[in-house]
């Protein structure tokens, strides 16, 4: 469900508890003398998860809606019960709305028919995309093709680790030289044998490390912006000193300390995260199976000056 959580957090933020009261006192759009006072006899107590009148949202309409959250999202309402209950309060309030909209004829407007049978396209083709990754999955072969993919770049599970120190020169308007001629500066007196960590403690950008000399402690690859791990780790033995490295953040020096042996992860580590990459990729090459030759034919067309009668109709600038 896209915006899951965004929608969640929302409906919290807004403090959901307090519409619906809004809705039973008549300040909302819906009054309660509006609304039948008795339950759907239709509807089995026991599966309601949450009512307002005739209104009700069942443990069926939960499954339904969290069939189609990803499994961080769903992970975070197992998580959490206030995120559980504010889905639940999302949901019963737009069941409780959407009733009131069809109440007042919405439905019989063009525009709002036309944007119902879109939403139920969309849901419909959702679900079969689902269908089509689901088959697209077999467990022994993501198993296997995760094996293959270990054994095969054995680079990628190699896990390096350096201890590093820098000085950080900001471009600054205040300074009198420019950022890289301060950095230079800075070079060449650690070439001449001045202390890096008094160099560093004294003069550079970065507060965080500044004051303990420069350290920056250990660090894996991927921890770093681009430009710096390929210098650091271009860096061969403690105490080599990097020249002037450019980044997002200004010009820095980095000096190596320390460096940890280099060991290869094990297989049953790094298994979990090859497997979803694995089915992350079958699912994409199942997707492409079915959307490429669509889009890719002939028969496939698009009528861009009605597309742009379109958009200009519907106020779009």
């Amino acid at each position: 469900m896209i915006g899951f959580r965004k929608t969640i957090m929302r409906y919290l933020a807004l403090g959901v508890s307090v519409l619906l009261l809004n809705l039973v006192s008549g300040m909302g759009s819906v009054a309660a003398k509006d609304l039948p006072a008795s339950p759907d006899s239709s509807v089995n107590k026991l599966d309601v998860v949450a009512s307002y009148y005739d209104e009700a949202i069942t443990r069926e309409d939960v499954v339904a809606v969290l069939k189609s959250a990803t499994s961080e999202q769903k992970r975070n309402l197992g998580e959490s019960d206030s995120a559980a209950d504010s889905l639940v309060k999302e949901m019963l309030l737009r069941r409780v709305l959407a009733a009131q909209a069809r109440k007042e004829g919405f439905e019989r407007d063009p525009a709002t028919a036309a944007r119902i049978v879109l939403a139920g396209e969309r849901t419909l083709s959702d679900l079969y995309f689902e269908k089509v990754e689901l088959a697209a999955i077999d467990e022994k072969k993501v198993e296997r093709f995760a094996r293959e993919e270990y054994l095969a770049h054995p680079e990628r599970f190699r896990k390096e680790e350096l201890r590093a120190r820098h000085i950080l020169v900001r471009e600054v308007a205040s300074r009198g030289d420019d950022a890289r001629t301060i950095a230079e500066a800075l070079l060449a007196r650690v070439k001449a044998g001045e202390a890096f960590d008094e160099l560093a403690h004294k003069y550079s950008d970065d507060p965080g490390s500044a004051a303990k000399g420069g350290d920056l402690g250990w660090l894996p690859k991927g921890k770093t912006v681009k430009e710096f791990e390929e210098a650091l780790f271009a860096l061969k033995k403690p105490g080599d000193v990097s020249g002037i490295i450019s980044t997002q953040f200004g010009y820095h020096i980095i000096r190596l300390e320390e460096a940890k042996p280099v060991v290869t992860l094990p297989y049953e580590e790094v298994k979990a995260q090859l497997i979803e990459r694995v089915k992350a990729d079958l699912r994409r090459k199942a997707r492409g199976a079915i959307v490429d030759p669509i889009i890719k034919s002939d028969a496939f067309s698009v009528n861009r000056d009605a597309l742009t009668q379109a958009v200009g109709a519907a106020g779009v600038k």
